[in-house]
């Protein structure tokens, strides 16, 4: 039957004695009775049932619907571009011209940044990244190689914060050294100006070795990636996120910690609206892990069609 009337043939129909609404429709069928009344039809009876309560919260419920009214952009190209002519969001963003591309050749493997606040999943997103063929750069490892006896970011650090960072054998005491640095921004600022550049020329050599073995397609995993600046050395930015009452169970659960000392993490980071203005790719693990994998899987799927076409123009160049 098709409908064409707002109320149906419940407004209409003179064969009708019942109408079966929740409480949340049972105004709807008071003005289907008035509309009957008008018509000079008799009232219909009103039969109120309780809808089966879930065992989700009202604020829980506005949560994932939203959620769900998201999920399907997860994983693909925010900005998928529109010119017969592919060229990267690094190039966009860069505007560089198309006769230029030439000049960027080095910059083989494609590369990803991949970043993400504490507990959004980003090291599994690597890992399944990395089960898709993509060679994983962990910045987190090669911090700790940075601060390594003799080097030049270990022997910058000690002479800007002395000998009471150091353990007894040598080795940097970084327990020591964020105690020092987490409520000083100043001095915050100069750790970071010795340390993420020695990452940066760590993570460029790991590139060159991931190149020489035949990887196209290299993922800089970063969480600092945005606040350091490394973006600038990526074709695309993807970015891993989950709500923040999630990252505060999370945290929570995986570090035995209180809900004010994972806020007070969370207020020394990025936000993910800050971080979502700068992706070109976004991921969450807010989900099952079947639905993470599916979102890594349909990125990877485009990603593999992007790098092939960059390449592609590049070679004709």
């Amino acid at each position: 039957m098709l409908i064409f009337e707002p109320l149906g043939p419940t407004a209409t129909d003179d064969t009708l004695d019942c109408l079966v609404v929740s409480l949340e429709t049972a105004s709807g069928g008071e003005k289907v009775n008035q509309v009957r009344e008008a018509n000079g039809l008799r009232p219909l009876e009103l039969l109120v049932v309780e809808l089966m309560a879930t065992p989700q919260s009202e604020e829980a419920n506005q949560k994932l619907s939203s959620s769900l009214l998201r999920k399907q952009s997860l994983g693909h190209l925010r900005c998928p571009e529109s010119d017969d002519l592919y060229v990267s969001p690094w190039l966009r963003s860069r505007a560089l011209p198309v006769e230029d591309l030439a000049d960027v050749t080095s910059l083989k493997p494609y590369v990803i940044g991949l970043t993400g606040g504490i507990a959004s999943g980003k090291s599994s997103i690597a890992k399944r990244m990395a089960a898709e063929g993509a060679a994983i750069v962990d910045c987190d490892k090669l911090g700790h190689e940075a601060y390594l006896p003799r080097t030049k970011a270990y022997l910058q650090v000690v002479e800007a914060f002395g000998s009471d960072v150091l353990y007894e054998d040598g080795h940097i005491n970084r327990k020591a050294l964020g105690a020092i640095v987490f409520n000083d921004k100043a001095k915050l600022q100069q750790l970071c100006s010795i340390v993420w550049p020695e990452i940066a020329r760590l993570a460029e050599l790991a590139i060159q070795h991931h190149c020489s073995e035949g990887k196209t397609i290299c993922v800089l995993d970063a969480a600092v990636l945005l606040e350091a600046g490394w973006d600038c050395y990526v074709h695309e930015v993807w970015v891993s996120i989950i709500p923040r009452d999630e990252t505060i169970r999370r945290v929570m659960k995986r570090d035995g910690v209180s809900e004010e000392e994972v806020t007070r993490r969370l207020e020394s980071q990025l936000s993910n609206v800050e971080r979502i203005k700068r992706a070109d790719v976004i991921l969450s693990s807010l989900w099952e892990p079947e639905e993470t994998q599916r979102q890594v899987l349909v990125g990877m799927s485009e990603l593999q069609s992007r790098v092939a076409s960059f390449h592609s123009h590049l070679a004709r160049l």
